[in-house]
């Protein structure tokens, strides 16, 4: 069941990343659409999942993160960290910066 989800999710991502076509050049406007399409594809393609958007955590310094999408489902958490760029990213899992 969890490599369902799991393949389920990454071709949303793929459609996303090849089928998004978005006409503003305001990167907040294309990153919202971005989450909104994914909330949306979310809902529509994994029913009986509870998904959340642009959740507010307080860390330590009183200083609040963002997490962009979280989705549950009785086979686990997903967090969704959405980003409209293009190019290459850099970066080692336990690294502060990808680049």
């Amino acid at each position: 069941m969890n490599f369902i989800i799991v393949l389920i999710l990454f071709v949303i991502f793929i459609i996303f990343i090849f089928n998004i076509k978005v006409t503003t050049n305001q990167p907040y406007e294309k990153g919202t659409y971005f989450e909104n399409s994914i909330y949306h594809n979310i809902i529509k393609y994994i029913p009986h999942t509870y998904v959340f958007q642009n959740i507010y955590i307080k860390r330590k310094n009183n200083r609040l993160t963002e997490i962009d999408i979280v989705a549950v489902d009785k086979s686990g958490i997903y967090v969704f960290e959405c980003k409209n760029y293009s190019g290459w990213i850099f970066g080692r899992e336990n690294s502060h910066k990808w680049y």
